[in-house]
């Protein structure tokens, strides 16, 4: 099989079909597989998924008997692509050039030194209207390294088609939250990653996945994330504690929770400067509040 194509869906009704069609219509010289996991939605996203897989034999849909989340959905999805490449696409998203796929595996399999490729993106809320939001204007055709992937922000998952490396298969630990980003990290740990910067998919912007940061719990597990990103990648540990730092901003001013001291001495160890200031002081009562 030259490539899988993956797809993770939960409680898309609305957006499926379209993320389907625009699967479909690739204009490819290869054989291609669908892996669609299906996250025990509530609403027709199973019933329309297996009429796609009813009338495209090579669609196989998993149906899971309890709602996996994001992250192990991923990973049950990724383990079961069996592709030489794997392209990748949520069920809110679709591809808007048929020539999409080929374009990447092309490139793919004449760069050797190349682990992944992506795309820049166009966005649209619900509604279907398509805003220029400048979210991706910083992107140029051009690699890219694994610290400018980690600094900002620039690869849409829907965007991607990499090259299967000995990172699989994969497994994601508990301090992953969110892990589009550590996923490419991984696999660009065997190649750089192309960027075609030119507008290939549409990234669908709404409620349910706008980054969830405006909470202590979500900027507590970023902040888990980073320094968990700083030990699997040694040469990126400053940029990680730099971002762990940003996060643990949000926790070390709160005074109803038992954990405030754990994480401004965290954030003291990442601020040297702070260990003989009026910081440390203030840390030092909340051991005895």
């Amino acid at each position: 099989m030259k490539l899988s194509v993956f797809v993770v869906t939960y409680n898309q009704e609305q957006y499926i079909r379209q993320c389907l069609d625009s699967v479909v219509m690739q204009q490819v010289n290869f054989d291609y597989e669908v892996i669609i996991g299906e996250d025990c939605s509530t609403d027709s996203t199973p019933q329309i998924c297996d009429e796609y897989a009813k009338k495209y034999p090579f669609i196989k849909v998993y149906h899971h008997p309890k709602n996996l989340g994001l992250v192990k959905n991923w990973e049950f999805v990724l383990n079961r692509c069996t592709g030489e490449y794997v392209a990748m696409i949520e069920g809110d998203d679709y591809w808007t050039n048929p020539k999409k796929l080929q374009r990447q595996v092309d490139y793919l399999e004449k760069h050797k030194d190349i682990a992944l490729t992506f795309t820049s993106a166009q966005v649209a809320y619900e509604g279907g209207d398509i805003h220029d939001e400048h979210i991706f204007d910083h992107l140029a055709t051009r690699t890219y390294s694994l610290e400018e992937i980690y600094k900002k922000w620039s690869i849409l998952s829907s965007t991607v088609v990499f090259r299967k490396s000995p990172v699989f298969p994969i497994s994601y630990p508990k301090e992953i939250y969110i892990n589009d980003t550590f996923t490419f990290m991984r696999i660009m740990q065997y190649g750089l990653a192309y960027c075609f910067a030119e507008q290939w998919t549409t990234y669908r912007r709404h409620a349910s996945n706008l980054s969830r940061v405006d909470t202590p719990e979500a900027s507590l597990r970023w902040a888990i994330q980073h320094r968990y990103i700083g030990r699997c990648f040694p040469k990126l540990k400053q940029l990680a504690q730099h971002n762990e730092s940003i996060y643990l901003e949000a926790l070390i001013y709160d005074r109803q929770s038992n954990d405030t001291w754990r994480h401004r001495m965290r954030y003291m160890w990442l601020n040297k400067q702070l260990l003989f200031s009026r910081f440390a002081l203030v840390t030092i009562k909340y051991l005895f509040v």
